[in-house]
């Protein structure tokens, strides 16, 4: 299994060539992320190169596995995502007076003697980009072995009043 995300521009001439990534555990391993456990993406670019620029699609379909917050047993995260990059030569223009083309597009500048591109830290940004913030199984999916003790203990912990309940009753004292 490749997980270099390399793609080779030096000599490459105008027009389209296409690559394919299986990108697995060992992949998200480099990047030293604990939190996502193992992975079944695969990553598609489209590479189109024309007057001293070149455009990809990167596309990553998959899923990846982290814990649940609420019972720490595996969980599988889908990953679908579609990322337009333009790649242009030259340094990064500083400030703000950037000629950004669309927010929605992800920028890259290489060195004008670069002979790679390489999206596998794109890649692996949005794979992270994908994961909620909150990840818990859906309703029952929970282990049930601990599944038991959250419910317990979520019966069994007193409901505190609203911090504002105090208002609702000054005014109410106003009527």
């Amino acid at each position: 299994m490749d997980e270099n995300l390399l793609i080779e521009i030096n000599g490459l001439s105008d027009g389209s060539i296409s690559r394919h990534w299986s990108l697995g555990k060992e992949f998200f391993a480099l990047f030293g992320n604990g939190d996502i456990r193992d992975g079944k993406v695969e990553a598609d670019a489209k590479l189109t190169r024309s007057s001293g620029k070149i455009s990809v699609d990167l596309r990553l379909r998959g899923s990846v596995t982290v814990l649940c917050d609420r019972c720490l047993s595996p969980l599988q995260v889908p990953v679908k995502e579609e990322i337009p990059i333009v790649v242009k030569f030259g340094e990064a223009p500083s400030g703000e007076g950037s000629d950004n083309l669309d927010d929605d597009v992800e920028e890259v500048f290489l060195p004008e003697e670069a002979g790679a591109l390489d999206l596998g830290q794109i890649a692996y940004d949005y794979v992270c980009l994908a994961i909620p913030l909150r990840r818990v199984h859906p309703k029952g999916g929970c282990d049930e072995s601990v599944a038991m003790y959250i419910a317990d203990e979520a019966a069994s912990a007193p409901v505190s009043e609203s911090p504002f309940a105090g208002l609702k009753d000054l005014l109410d004292a106003k009527k």
